[in-house]
């Protein structure tokens, strides 16, 4: 992947930030990003992208705000979120 990186981790709601949970099985199948549902942010577009290079399936999560917080990406079935360890005035575009 080319381009800037930004410092992201990823986590799961149910606890942990394993990248190592993300194994899933690909079947040899190129990798996908959908973002129909919402147009991600750069840092979870970065995200996104690494992720679908490495053949997962990745799909942007529809926000609704009266359920509180909810996970922002659906990589291969699994809800994943994405945190950045920069503080708003230092994120692109804040």
């Amino acid at each position: 992947m080319s381009g800037p990186r930004w410092p992201v981790a990823l986590a799961s709601p149910e606890g942990g930030g394993d990248r190592n949970a993300l194994a899933c099985d690909h079947g040899g199948s190129q990798g996908s990003l959908d973002e129909t549902a919402r147009r991600l942010t750069h840092e979870e577009f970065a995200v996104g992208r690494q992720l679908a290079s490495e053949g997962h399936r990745v799909v942007a999560m529809t926000e609704w705000p009266w359920l509180g917080p909810m996970a922002d990406l659906e990589v291969c079935g699994r809800p994943v979120e994405v945190k950045s360890f920069l503080a708003l005035p230092e994120r692109p575009g804040g």
